[in-house]
C-alpha cells in the first residue's frame, strides 16, 4: 500500500515538474517574442526621430554616402554598444551606406526580411548566423546568434529606405533564462 502511494506522489512530483517544463519554455519564448518585438518598437522611434531631425526621409539617400542618417545612428551610445552592425538599404536593394564601409554597394538578392521591409514592414527576430549572404563580415562575431531588426523609412506613401540592425541578444537571452528558471524554481517550490 505504501509502495503504490509513494509511486503516486513521485508520479505527480514528476508531472507536476513536466508541466512547469512547458511552461518555462513557452512562457521563455513569449518573453523572448516581446522583448524582440519591443527592441524592433525602440529602434522605430529612434529612425524615426533622427529622420526627422535630419531634415526628413529624402535627406537619407541624398548623398550615396556617408548618410547623415547612419552617422547619427552609430553615435548613439546605446547603439554603438549593442549595435554590432547598422546598414541603409535604398529601394533597389542596394547598401547605401554601413557601419561596415566594406558593404557598401553590394546587394544581396535572396533577403526575405529587406523585401517584407520594403514593403513598409518592420522586422525583428533572433537569428542564427551563418546560414545567409547578407550576414557576410557578422563570422567573427562570438555568438551564434543576434536580433535581426529591418525599420523601413517611408517617404511620400512609398518606402525610401530601410535600416538594418544587427544587435546583440544578450539582454534577450538572459532574461528568457532567469524566467526559465524562476519557472524551474517555482515548480520545485510546488511539488
Amino acid at each position: 500500500m505504501y509502495r503504490s502511494f509513494y509511486g503516486l506522489a513521485v508520479a505527480g512530483v514528476l508531472a507536476i515538474g513536466a508541466v512547469h517544463l512547458g511552461l518555462a519554455f513557452v512562457i521563455g519564448q513569449a518573453v523572448a517574442d516581446r522583448l524582440i518585438a519591443r527592441e524592433a518598437e525602440l529602434l522605430e522611434d529612434l529612425v524615426a526621430t533622427i529622420v526627422n531631425a535630419e531634415g526628413g526621409a529624402e535627406a537619407v539617400l541624398a548623398a550615396p554616402a556617408p548618410s547623415p542618417l547612419l552617422a547619427a545612428l552609430t553615435r548613439e551610445p546605446d547603439l554603438r554598444t549593442a549595435t554590432i552592425r547598422a546598414n541603409i538599404y535604398s529601394p533597389d536593394g542596394f547598401i547605401r551606406a554601413s557601419s561596415d564601409a566594406n558593404l557598401v554597394g553590394l546587394q544581396f538578392t535572396d533577403n526575405d526580411e529587406l523585401a517584407e521591409s520594403l514593403a513598409g514592414h518592420t522586422i525583428a527576430k533572433l537569428e542564427s548566423l551563418g546560414g545567409k549572404d547578407e550576414q557576410i563580415a557578422l563570422k567573427h562575431f562570438d555568438r551564434g546568434e543576434v536580433i535581426e531588426v529591418y525599420v523601413p523609412i517611408a517617404h511620400g506613401g512609398k518606402t525610401a529606405a530601410v535600416v538594418e540592425f544587427y544587435r546583440r541578444p544578450e539582454p534577450v537571452l538572459t532574461a528568457v533564462a532567469e524566467s526559465r528558471a524562476a519557472i524551474a524554481v517555482a515548480g520545485v517550490l510546488s511539488a
